[in-house]
Parts: C-alpha cells; structure tokens; sequence
C-alpha cells in the first residue's frame, strides 16, 4: 500500500470527515512539491526496510525540512505553522517514522 493511502485509510478510519482529509492531503502535497519527492520516497528515506531500522540522519533531515516548510508556509503565523507541520509528521508516524516535535519553547 502506498504511504499516502495508508495514512489517508488511517484517518478515515479515526473519523476524519471528507473537508478534512481534503485540507490534510493539501498540506501534504505543498510539503511534497516544497521537498521535491513523492510521499513514499520521503518515507522510504526514512526507513531501512532491511534491517527494520529508521535512519536516523535522514530522519532528522526531514524534520529541518519540515520546520521550514511549516515556517515559510504559515508567514509568521504560529499556530498555523504548527498545525501544518503537525499534519505532516502525522503522515510520517502513519508510515512508521516516528518524528519528534520540536520542544515548545516555554518548557
């Protein structure tokens, strides 16, 4: 199954309604242009499929990418940055790549 149907069956079966899923798939396919590579060959990136591992290094690249993608795409809204970067790394943990959240800065 292709990245992006496993995470689109996967909030559909959490009761994402259609509108939604429509606004999600767009943020994705934004972050996709924005880092020229299809949604499987970012998970596959990510993913030793081997030795069943992360790769680390890669992993961490597609955060920095994330966080500009999120920054730029937002202009300066926060909390519009925030909800775009988190729709993506849901796409990511969909996948099995697991990403970290950046820590908020008041903690």
């Amino acid at each position: 199954m292709a990245a992006l149907d496993a995470w689109i069956d996967a909030l559909s079966a959490s009761g994402v309604d259609e509108e939604e899923l429509s606004r999600r798939r767009a943020i994705l396919e934004d972050f996709c242009e924005f880092a020229k590579r299809t949604p499987d060959e970012l998970v596959e990136a990510c993913v030793d499929r081997d030795r069943g591992q992360i790769i680390v290094k890669q992993r961490k690249k597609v955060e920095v990418l994330i966080d500009e993608f999120a920054a730029q795409s937002a202009n300066g809204d926060t909390r519009a940055s925030t909800t775009q970067a988190n729709v993506v790394r849901s796409f990511f943990i969909h996948n099995g790549v697991r990403l970290i959240a950046p820590r908020a800065p008041w903690l």
